[in-house]
């Protein structure tokens, strides 16, 4: 299950070691992405390489978008339109 907060500037936790945090960062790469399950696409979101994203419907319509960057092993995303407030997708 997916879980959205927001995007917290904390204190940085120790140090990792750099293979580590690529491997985390590597996880999610540009490409399209569905939500749903084995029957029904609740929606679809197209990461691009250049850090900008495009939400689908089930209909395939575009329903939002902004744009999403890694940090650590968060997936944050930031919505056009809605101010400075980041979203965070955890548990990659």
């Amino acid at each position: 299950m997916a879980v959205l907060t927001a995007c917290e500037q904390a204190a940085p936790p120790a140090p990792e070691p750099q293979a580590e945090q690529q491997a985390k960062a590597a996880t999610v790469q540009p490409g399209l992405y569905t939500v749903g399950d084995d029957t029904t696409v609740c929606g679809t979101t197209r990461l691009s390489k250049d850090g900008t994203y495009v939400d689908y419907d089930e209909n395939e319509e575009v329903v939002g978008g902004g744009t999403w960057r890694t940090a650590e092993d968060e997936l944050c995303f930031d919505p056009e339109g809605d101010g400075d407030e980041e979203r965070t997708l955890l548990d990659q």
